[in-house]
């Protein structure tokens, strides 16, 4: 019988506790050599790969990161344009789009009676 102690560091290393006749496998990393001594198998965590953060100070802005034009997520501290020193070019985006939205207006030259 194994102790605790035993059973677990067999597990870890990967040993077969199985009845039958595989039993005779002692363990799974016979094909591709045992690993290193003292060294456990690399376990993955549950762990989310793609954590939102700050461009500017790194911090974690979860939800409410906010994104710039320039393609930055930004916490609040800096989500403005001089906080982060933007290089988009808002100025020229404004006059843009108020010449769309405001065409000029010329009258129609009046014949006088």
């Amino acid at each position: 019988m194994l102790l605790r102690k035993q059973w677990y560091q067999r597990r870890v290393r990967g040993y077969n506790f199985e009845v039958g006749a595989d039993s005779n496998k002692t363990s799974l990393y016979e094909d591709a050599g045992s690993p290193p001594k003292g060294k456990r198998p690399k376990v993955q965590h549950d762990r989310p790969s793609n954590v939102q953060r700050c461009s500017i100070c790194r911090k974690k802005v979860g939800l409410l990161g906010f994104d710039c034009r320039c393609g930055g997520l930004f916490c609040s501290a800096h989500r403005g344009d001089r906080d982060h020193d933007c290089p988009f070019d808002y100025k020229t985006l404004q006059r843009a789009q108020l010449a769309v939205d405001n065409p000029q207006i010329i009258a129609e030259k009046i014949t006088k009676i």
